[in-house]
């Protein structure tokens, strides 16, 4: 037992306890009773018993002699490295455990000067006293009880013999210790500071040390580690193995490791763990082990960059600076103690004043002899600045500021194109320059002041304002189109009428303009028409949950307040929409989940209606359906699927019939590529889906690419040549989508190309050299480079000569464009609108005209904007000078094409009920009237596209009731002059829709039933929690979802599991529940 013991001890002390980063003898032995052992030496003192090394060096790579100096001055510096170089003291053991720091003084003239340059480099060699370390003792101790333990039960007579111990495995995982008894140099950083007083230059070691001599430990520790939680106690009993009575032997093993072997075993288990734990960055047992180190032969580099002192410069032509430096006690910075270190090391260097003389730089002189003249610069900081005239009088003078700007004003007085001399001048010197002052020149006028705006987009606007008497006003809209003009009085104030078609709300510029052109501008904007709260807000979606905080998100009157309020009409939000009306306003975790609340837009009108919504409940979310998905590849060589999904996501992909047939990870960026075999053949349709601790998500379709084909197109069909000699022709047809069209003459030039959109259609311009009545073939080739069938066309025949007839194209209401066509020979055409000619107009080369005519006259002569039933009639005249007259036609009626979708409210649901609709182009803004009782407006959207929100209503009676069938709605266009257009429908209840579970397969996770054909999605909720959202085709559906997180369990359905499934269509209510048996 004795010696077992003392050769485990011996190996184990002799690898755990021998770390040195040098290759030299260790400082610890192990002596032949097995204890650890610490040679007894004295260290000589050396520097008051502070410095850490002997034979001491500084040297420095400046470069610099008593013979080469350095030119040294305030604004440049020069780099310098320090080295200080030391060997181990004699002997380390009395040496003063703590910190150890690089320290180097600074000369007292340089003070101040020195600054770090970067981190300091050290290289050493290190001896680590382990007997200051307990936390490396503890572990050596219990370490030593254990093996106690061990011999106990081995040397036991009743059980020795029977006791099976895994000692070889403990042995061959401790012998793993004998690796680490020598190691190379530790080299590491440490960052460099200054001491307040500039005087010290030093760098921390430890805070480097520590750490390097950690990760050796570490390394023992865990092997020591693995040794101790190896050692196991098994016994063996044969079967005519004796029973006495209270020495059963399995009853003495099992008190001896009760008693003796587990306690030993954890307190083992438990000093390593603890020491392990103190190894960390910052750890106490990282400090303890810098504390403990010895420095060996050590070398560290302290990058510096240094600079002059402005005074002593002045008044020293030369320096010799002498730096001191050592590897001290870190506690111990005293600087005449330190500055009496053997290591010393010199800078020369030689005063540059030139540097010290001022500079200058001059911008040009602004300003005029009127209003005076700025003469503006940089010179060295803190320099006086004079300014002298042609005369040699002084007409100005400063001092430069911290950056060596001036700014000086010089009086008007001194003229137009003058030189100017420009003098700066410090103690070193004196710098000289000149200016000349710019010639005086017109100027535009200023921007108009008091402007303002009044009117409405129906009587027109008036600007007025003030600016340069007598300039010209120009006004224009926010496209720089100008929209008025006038002139500014004798005394500068002016006003400027702006026809009303410019708008409401609308940005205008106004610039005052005189000889020298126009100035600067002026902002102002059209009076809005009228103020209307705005309408309930839409597309209201809440996010978020009870820890986090809630995202109310929607769309609302651009630039409305936006208030959110609970159950209880508290205000929890609010926030501002944006000018394209969306918003996001945050609301606090404390409202709770699954709590309504209330939207309102808010103007200078007030608040509007307010629309519901929920906070949604507190629950896991199987992933989003994966996006950016693509398919590559073909039936031969297989199939890559790519895309995004959520980051560490199983992805599975499907073919249509629901079998896997890949399966991948998507990364930390979320992104992913998943192998499909290419039996999945060509053009055929896969779903992917992405998987977490939630279930699958909503999967995303994609489809196979179509396998390359080598079969040209067939011929172009429906070909067909428009256009002429002189405007060339243009050749139209049908052919394969995406396939490149060649079009060649009767020679087999070609003369035009082009490509077949999505729908096969191609439309190739053919110059007008072709000429008329000529063959053209056309030939399409497709994607993959088959050349099809041609086919063939003629250019029209040459065109009649013209008849000399005129044509007006129709007009509707609202439209104020009149356009037509009239020979081409003709100059002008004249506009008469109800038997009043009001103007005439260029026709282009081309024959077109276009008038653009808003208000016009009635029979009688009363002005009036132009509408439904006013005759127009244009004239034009021949090139021999006959009179032509025009056939009239009459402005029709206009269809603003107002709809409104089916109605239908569910009786069982109290929430808002949206109505929707649509409008034509001519339609800004929508009025809601039900049951003859207006109730609000709505702006129509640039898609043509409106919505109401509303939870009550008003009988014909005026009484206050539930929005519900067989209430009426008629939606009108509330834009001026157009209320009389609208579209009426009748409220209906919405239907419910049916729903059956079929079956429920709990051990492979499907659930089968079915629905009405009208709905398309079904949700999925267990146990009273919403989980996904599933396809329905032709009113069937089947679920397949093996796995469900239930708490932090994730698994498969079981006994008592409550099934829901319900209808996720909109107005189409109904739902089912299964109970798995």
């Amino acid at each position: 037992m004795v010696k077992y013991k003392s050769k485990w001890v011996t190996s184990m002390a002799a690898s755990v306890l021998a770390l040195s980063v040098v290759a030299s003898p260790l400082a610890v032995v192990v002596g032949e009773d097995g204890k650890i052992k610490v040679t007894e030496n004295q260290a000589d003192a050396a520097l008051l018993d502070i410095e850490l090394l002997s034979d001491t060096k500084l040297t420095n790579d400046g470069g610099t002699t008593a013979t080469h100096r350095f030119d040294l001055n305030q604004n440049g510096s020069q780099e310098v490295i320090f080295d200080i170089e030391g060997k181990a003291l004699a002997n380390a053991s009395a040496v003063v455990s703590g910190k150890k720091t690089a320290v180097i003084t600074v000369p007292e003239e340089l003070a101040g000067h020195v600054q770090a340059n970067g981190e300091a480099s050290i290289d050493s060699s290190i001896t680590l006293r382990i007997n200051e370390v307990q936390g490396i003792q503890t572990v050596i101790t219990t370490t030593n009880t254990l093996l106690d333990a061990v011999a106990s039960i081995i040397d036991n007579k009743v059980v020795g013999h029977l006791v099976k111990i895994n000692v070889k495995e403990v042995r061959d995982n401790l012998n793993l210790l004998e690796n680490l008894s020598e190691f190379g140099q530790g080299q590491f950083k440490a960052p460099i500071t200054v001491t307040p007083d500039g005087r010290i230059v030093k760098a921390e070691l430890n805070g480097g040390l520590g750490p390097i001599i950690a990760q050796s430990i570490n390394r023992v520790l865990t092997d020591l580690q693995a040794a101790v939680n190896a050692i196991n106690v098994d016994i063996t009993l044969v079967p005519d193995t004796p029973i006495l009575g209270p020495l059963n032997p399995r009853t003495v093993v099992n008190g001896l490791i009760d008693t003796l072997f587990a306690p030993a075993k954890l307190a083992a288990k438990g000093a390593i763990e603890v020491a392990k734990g103190g190894l960390t960055v910052g750890g106490a047992l990282v400090n303890q082990l810098a504390d403990a180190a010895v420095l060996g032969d050590t070398r560290v580099k302290l990058p510096t960059k240094i600079n002059g002192d402005v005074a002593y410069l002045k008044n020293n032509p030369s320096l010799d600076a002498q730096f001191a430096g050592s590897v001290v006690h870190g506690n111990v910075l005293d600087l005449d103690i330190l500055s009496g270190a053997d290591g010393k090391s010199t800078l020369y260097y030689k005063g540059d004043t030139t540097a010290l003389q001022p500079t200058l730089t001059l911008d040009p002189v602004t300003g005029d002899s009127t209003t005076g003249y700025e003469v503006k610069g940089t010179t060295t900081p803190n320099t006086t600045v004079t300014i002298k005239d042609s005369t040699g009088k002084t007409v100005g003078t400063t001092t430069s500021g911290a950056d060596g700007s001036f700014t000086i004003a010089v009086d008007g007085s001194v003229g137009q194109e003058v030189t100017l001399t420009v003098t700066a001048k410090n103690d070193y010197g004196e710098k000289q320059g000149t200016v000349t002052t710019p010639k005086d020149q017109a100027v535009a006028p200023s921007a108009p002041t008091d402007v303002a705006t009044t009117g409405n987009s129906t009587d027109g606007y008036e600007v007025t304002g003030k600016t340069e008497p007598g300039a010209t006003v120009n006004v224009y809209d926010k496209d720089n189109n100008k929209v008025g003009t006038g002139t500014a009085d004798n005394n500068g104030n002016f006003t400027v009428t702006v026809p009303g078609t410019v708008g409401p709300e609308q940005d205008l510029t106004v610039k005052g303009e005189n000889s020298a052109g126009e100035g600067d501008s002026t902002t102002t904007k059209t009076p809005k028409d009228q103020a209307v709260a705005p309408s309930a807000p839409t597309d209201v979606a809440t996010t978020g949950n009870s820890t986090s905080g809630y995202t109310v998100t929607g769309k609302a009157e651009p630039g409305a307040t936006v208030n959110i309020y609970d159950k209880d009409n508290n205000k929890v939000g609010t926030g501002t929409t944006h000018t394209d009306g969306t918003f996001t306003v945050q609301v606090p975790g404390s409202v709770g989940q699954e709590a309504d609340l209330t939207v309102k837009a808010q103007n200078n009108a007030g608040e509007g209606n307010g629309t519901t919504t929920k906070t949604p409940k507190d629950q896991a979310v199987a992933p989003s359906a994966p996006t950016d998905v693509a398919t590559t590849g073909n039936s031969t060589d297989g199939y890559e699927v790519k895309g995004k999904a959520e980051p560490g996501a199983t992805v599975n992909v499907y073919d249509k019939d629901n079998n896997k047939v890949g399966t991948g990870t998507a990364d930390n960026n979320g992104n992913f590529t998943v192998t499909v075999p290419g039996t999945v053949g060509g053009e055929q349709d896969l779903t992917v889906k992405a998987q977490n601790d939630a279930g699958e998500g909503d999967g995303a379709t994609t489809k196979t690419p179509k396998d390359s084909d080598t079969t040209g197109p067939e011929a172009p069909t429906d070909l067909k040549v428009t256009g002429n000699p002189d405007d060339g022709y243009t050749v139209t047809g049908k052919t394969e989508p995406g396939a490149e069209v060649v079009i060649t003459d009767a020679n087999g030039t070609e003369v035009g190309t082009g490509t077949a959109d999505g729908d096969g259609n191609f439309s190739i311009d053919v110059p007008g050299t072709v000429g008329p009545d000529k063959d053209l073939t056309v030939t399409p080739t497709d994607k993959d480079g088959n050349k099809g069938d041609s086919g063939h066309v003629k250019t029209p025949p040459a065109e009649a000569t013209d008849t000399g007839e005129i044509s007006i194209n129709g007009i509707e209401e609202f439209n104020y464009v009149i356009t037509g066509t009239a020979p081409k020979a003709t100059k002008k055409v004249k506009l008469i609108v109800n038997g009043h000619s009001l103007v005439t107009a260029d026709v282009a080369a081309d024959g077109t005209f276009t008038f653009d005519r808003k208000y016009v006259y009635d029979k009688d002569g009363n002005k009036k904007v132009l509408g439904a039933g006013d005759v127009i009639r244009v004239e034009h005249f021949g090139a021999g000078g006959e009179k032509i007259v025009a056939a009239e036609t009459v402005v029709t009626a206009a269809n603003l094409e107002i709809t409104v979708q089916d109605i239908q409210v569910d009786p069982r649901n109290f929430d808002m009920t949206t109505i929707t609709g649509t409008a034509g182009p001519n339609v800004n803004r929508v009025l809601l009237n039900v049951n003859g009782h207006d109730l609000q407006v709505a702006t129509v959207t640039a898609e043509g596209k409106y919505s109401f929100e509303r939870k009550y209503v008003y009988d014909n009676a005026g009484n206050k009731k539930l929005f519900g069938a067989g209430d009426i709605v008629k939606i009108s266009a509330y834009d001026s002059g157009k209320q009389h257009y609208f579209v009426e429908t009748t409220v209906s209840e919405a239907e419910v829709a049916p729903i059956e579970i079929l079956n429920v397969d709990a051990d492979n996770g499907v659930i089968t039933g079915t629905t009405d054909k009208s709905v398309t999605k079904v949700m999925l909720s267990l146990n009273g929690q919403n989980l996904s959202v599933y396809e329905v085709a032709d009113g069937a559906f089947t679920i397949n979802r093996k796995y469900f997180k239930v708490g932090n369990e994730l698994r498969k359905l079981k006994a008592g599991d409550e099934i829901t499934v319900r209808n996720y269509e909109k107005l189409k209510s109904g739902s089912a529940t299964f109970i798995v048996k």
